[in-house]
């Protein structure tokens, strides 16, 4: 056995604390007001594609934030008396969460450490190292009859895109029992992340099932 060994390391970076955000729901409408139909019509156009599917995505500070359009209505003057204009309003809500500055919590790392350390010579038995999973690989979560939740955990970050459904009409996605959204497209995993899908079923007597790409980071 050899003589312990002293090494000295020296980090200079802090360590941030930050509280779980909280959701909120953001509610807001915009109007466009103009003299011609084609301008609504091309604003219609515009917010139909967007929200085909009545849910669109923002990236706001890397995070992708969901938006619903929630309709529209028209409060255009057709007063004949008058003149003419058109007025178009659609009312959306954007599902974001709030984080309060003031309760980052931030703390120095360790500005130097010291490590013992000594060899032994006899072999010792180490535990399998942990594979990292093949990328990009494919989940698939599966939904037996009458089951509509299944929860995944994962062990390292990255990112699920969707791929495909069997017997499912929608679903809702929730991280760590916190809403994430409805029949997203891409999900972003943290490591120690639990994923929970809850599905509707378009036949409770059949099994369904929902699959993901998954891309690390």
């Amino acid at each position: 056995m050899e003589v312990p060994t002293w090494n000295g390391n020296f980090m200079g970076a802090d360590i941030y604390k930050i509280p779980q955000p909280i959701p909120i729901d953001l509610k807001y409408s915009v109007a466009i007001v103009c003299n011609r139909m084609r301008e609504v019509n091309t604003m219609n156009q515009r917010v139909m594609e967007t929200f085909a599917s009545r849910q669109a995505y923002q990236t706001i500070n890397g995070h992708y934030i969901p938006i619903i359009n929630d309709g529209f209505t028209d409060e255009s003057s057709m007063d004949l008396e008058k003149r003419k204009y058109y007025v178009q309003k659609y009312d959306f809500t954007m599902m974001g969460f709030l984080i309060d500055e003031n309760q980052f919590e931030v703390s120095p790392s360790i500005s130097r450490t010291i490590q013992m350390y000594e060899v032994d010579q006899r072999p010792i038995k180490r535990p399998q190292k942990k594979q990292d999973p093949v990328q990009p690989q494919i989940i698939v979560l599966n939904y037996p009859i009458e089951n509509v939740s299944q929860e995944y955990f994962f062990e390292y970050t990255c990112n699920l895109n969707y791929q495909n459904t069997v017997n499912i009409i929608s679903y809702s996605v929730y991280i760590n029992d916190q809403y994430y959204g409805d029949d997203v497209t891409i999900i972003q995993i943290n490591t120690d992340d639990t994923l929970k899908i809850d599905v509707t079923k378009l036949n409770l007597g059949l099994e369904s099932e929902i699959s993901f790409t998954q891309v690390l980071i």
